[in-house]
């Protein structure tokens, strides 16, 4: 009975917005009713028949009984295709996404362990994770936190095992971790893919009490480019001053990629700000659950999320919860700074009156 909705021939419209809808035939439960329940949603942004949007959610409903899931339970996607204008190329699509989770203190191996079972099966050109992401975040002295520290060149554990995770989603991991370099601790982020680091980028702006830990940040802001996407990272309480995010767009940032630990409740609102003022994209990484030392309790945030061009929301997770979300952009749409025909945000700049 099913299937006699699946041959419906508009389905055609979903193969086109959603890669992997055949999964349906294929047997996959869980991934595939995403899938469709995700399809409605794309279609519905495009103004899809009404006919079609009906044939699908009758579809999941029956494919939900067939197989014993409540029709209302919340699937993880690995793959959700977002398109900013009708026609998109696909060819410059690529898959951006986060895994939002809580990384653990003392625990790197537990912690990578996490990771591989989080991310299996995932495909992504560019994912993001938290911000110390090998190492949690609170800890007393230096040397308490040294030991958990590794080296940027790729060869400690977390990194070599995020080099294997890279190489098996097929795309670079922008993650944050607890770098040691030279006797000193830097709060960074680190482009992995399956070849190695392809950037490291040390945390301008310290927040709180990490700076009793770390050495502010000497890196700079830097941009990378990966595969038709040119990317840039910042990390946490960098979102909070405007130049970092200018810095990185000015350098041709069309994604910025954000691991953090956010305890403060006001980076999501911003970071659309952020994404709108300088038309990129932007992924904020956040980790959820509470970490305390003595008296001292810190409760993060989660909520992680990917937002347009223009600052809307594509996706925010839960404030609790591991979850993995993954979307395609087209990366091209962010070098347009237009807003009008009179008014392009970058040409029409006046560095010459500002003095910041």
């Amino acid at each position: 009975m099913l299937n006699d909705y699946l041959d419906w021939p508009g389905l055609g419209q979903v193969y086109r917005l959603e890669r992997k809808f055949d999964w349906l035939r294929r047997g996959k439960v869980y991934k595939t009713c995403c899938q469709i329940e995700y399809g409605i949603t794309s279609l519905s942004r495009n103004q899809a028949s009404p006919p079609l949007i009906a044939i699908l959610e009758k579809a999941i409903s029956l494919y939900s009984i067939q197989n014993s899931i409540p029709p209302t339970k919340q699937y993880n996607s690995p793959i959700i295709r977002f398109k900013e204008h009708a026609g998109a190329d696909e060819e410059l699509m690529i898959t951006v996404g986060f895994a939002q989770f809580s990384p653990l203190r003392y625990h790197v191996e537990q912690n990578i362990a996490s990771l591989k079972k989080l991310l299996a099966g995932v495909k992504a050109d560019v994912l993001v994770l938290p911000e110390l992401a090998n190492s949690g975040y609170m800890y007393a002295t230096p040397d308490e936190l040294a030991p958990f520290a590794e080296e940027p060149d790729g060869h400690g554990p977390f990194l070599s095992a995020l080099r294997e995770i890279a190489g098996a989603i097929g795309g670079v991991i922008v993650t944050g971790f607890a770098e040691k370099s030279a006797g000193r601790l830097y709060n960074s982020a680190a482009a992995v893919d399956f070849a190695g680091v392809i950037q490291v980028y040390r945390k301008t702006h310290l927040f709180s009490d990490e700076n009793d830990l770390f050495t502010p940040g000497d890196s700079g802001f830097g941009v990378f480019e990966y595969r038709q996407a040119r990317i840039g990272m910042m990390v946490c309480f960098d979102w909070f001053f405007p130049e970092a995010a200018r810095s990185l767009a000015l350098k041709g940032a069309q994604i910025i990629a954000h691991p953090a630990n956010l305890v403060l409740p006001y980076c999501q609102l911003g970071m659309v700000t952020r994404s709108l003022e300088n038309v990129v994209f932007s992924i904020t990484c956040n980790r959820y659950g509470v970490e305390q030392i003595g008296q001292k309790s810190l409760r993060f945030t989660g909520c992680s999320q990917v937002l347009d061009t223009k600052g809307n929301l594509l996706f925010q997770a839960p404030a609790e919860g591991d979850n993995v979300y993954c979307c395609e952009i087209d990366p091209a749409i962010a070098n347009n700074k237009k807003i009008n025909p009179h008014n392009d945000l970058f040409a029409g700049r006046r560095p010459d009156l500002y003095s910041l």
